[in-house]
């Protein structure tokens, strides 16, 4: 994975190869930084027309629930035009943190879309198995 940005709230990675990416979460996720971030998740997405994408949340200690709301609503109106077929997560270690995204998600059209899957993981190695098994059948069968 190549290194794409980096700030004390979010490191994001991306292979082309691989056609996945992944952002790398950590402390307490909030206002413009984790604004920033998402759409330069987007960004990324985007670009690089990525086909999975993993969030690793585990290190998030606590999350504005607004700015959460607002990283929905921009992402399900701008997922339509990035070719991503999975996304996968790595839930916070922190269950109140667990429990918020869970609701939010739950509530989110970005999920039933039917833009994609979407899967809870427990480790990297697992997640990108899963992400790079789609993407490398989905190429090979255009």
């Amino acid at each position: 994975m190549h290194p794409y940005f980096k700030n004390p709230l979010v490191s994001l990675y991306y292979s082309r190869d691989a056609s996945v990416g992944m952002a790398v979460w950590r402390g307490h996720v909030h206002g413009a930084a984790f604004r920033e971030a998402i759409l330069l998740c987007l960004e990324l997405m985007s670009r690089f027309e990525l086909r999975g994408w993993l969030s690793d949340n585990r290190k998030i200690r606590a999350i504005n629930l607004q700015d959460l709301q607002w990283s929905l609503k921009v992402i399900d109106t701008r997922i339509a035009a990035i070719p991503l077929l999975r996304l996968a997560r790595l839930p916070s270690d922190v269950e109140e943190v667990r429990s918020a995204v869970t609701a939010v998600l739950l509530d989110a059209e970005l999920v039933s879309a039917g833009k994609g899957l979407f899967c809870n993981f427990g480790e990297v190695r697992e997640a990108m198995q899963w992400l790079t098994d789609q993407t490398t059948s989905k190429e090979g069968d255009a």
